[in-house]
């Protein structure tokens, strides 16, 4: 079996008291988690092998899936500064979560558009199109 990274904990529920249980949905709910789901596989199953391999095979193929490549742009962008007063309603402009977690949007950011699709809007943070844009 190929080697697989062992990232979680798993407590089955019938070996805890209700204090030991009240404890631990106390911890949880003061940590800030992802809304994720699982299936829970003991490894001496009969059948644990065959849902590892499945697990990994399809951790493999999502990796394949995202082959980051390297691009050039072959075309101009069209953008304008954001501003409050402009931009007042963000609805229909993309802002990244990772874009949303820095503040944005805020001052130097900017909005870019498809050239084609004018409705087709998204945020630029003020950094990102400092070290990649320059006007033309």
């Amino acid at each position: 079996m190929e080697k697989y990274e062992e990232k979680f904990i798993v407590i089955n529920k019938k070996h805890l008291n209700v204090f030991q249980l009240d404890d631990i949905n106390n911890l949880l709910g003061r940590l800030d988690l992802p809304d994720n789901k699982y299936y829970v596989c003991n490894q001496d199953e009969p059948y644990a092998d065959a849902v590892i391999d499945i697990i990994l095979n399809g951790e493999n193929k999502k990796e394949r899936a995202m082959e980051w490549k390297r691009y050039r742009r072959t075309n101009v962008a069209e953008m304008c500064q954001y501003s409050p007063e402009a931009f007042n309603d963000m609805s229909g402009i993309s802002v990244s979560p990772a874009d949303k977690d820095a503040g944005c949007p805020k001052e130097g950011d900017m909005i870019a558009r498809n050239p084609e699709k004018h409705n087709d809007k998204w945020l630029v943070a003020a950094e990102y199109f400092k070290k990649n844009f320059e006007e033309i």
